[in-house]
């Protein structure tokens, strides 16, 4: 510990209390980061099969997102719009319901739960498929019984679209781009 707490004083940094870095390590191990939560880009195509005819439409949504730098495509939200491109002419509602499949997945990840998607699959098949999806009402859970679990996870738990959970990812480590009241 005493080295680590050396580099970050050759850094020019605040040193940490032996036990704040303690807590960080562990939470750091306890919590990997899955590589399907990294930014999409052309280059992943090399590592994750997405079928040709999908990647205009990811490059659409891409663009559409390019001025928020907090909303970068992840490559599970690539994979998802490749999946339902062909259900959707309009690209928002492609790009909600690929983020909202995207969120489900990613919380079954952290939770260590079976990928179950019916509740989203019964909302898709729906007359009305413009209603925003809802990823995290399923199983019986409701959003406080969710919120408890992914909090013992040590994940933030106020999560309602898998936007929201990126930005607040994206500001904690950018603080720069909060905006007033965040």
């Amino acid at each position: 510990m005493v080295e680590l707490q050396n580099i970050i004083e050759s850094m020019g940094e605040i040193v940490p209390a032996e036990e704040t870095l303690e807590k960080l390590i562990s939470w750091a191990r306890n919590h990997p980061d899955s590589p399907l939560d990294e930014p999409w880009s052309l280059g992943c195509l090399a590592e994750v099969e997405i079928p040709p005819e999908a990647l205009l439409a990811i490059m659409q949504i891409m663009r559409k997102r390019l001025p928020h730098a907090e909303l970068d495509l992840t490559i599970r939200e690539a994979m998802w719009i490749a999946r339902l491109h062909k259900l959707f002419d309009d690209l928002e509602l492609l790009d909600k319901w690929a983020s909202a499949y995207a969120a489900r997945e990613r919380v079954c990840w952290i939770l260590e739960w079976p990928h179950e998607t019916s509740s989203l699959d019964l909302q898709l098949m729906s007359s009305d498929r413009t209603r925003f999806p809802w990823a995290f009402g399923w199983w019986g859970e409701d959003e406080k019984s969710l919120s408890e679990k992914l909090k013992k996870k040590g994940y933030d738990a106020k999560i309602t679209s898998y936007r929201e959970l990126r930005r607040k990812e994206f500001l904690e480590k950018n603080p720069e781009f909060k905006r007033e009241g965040e």
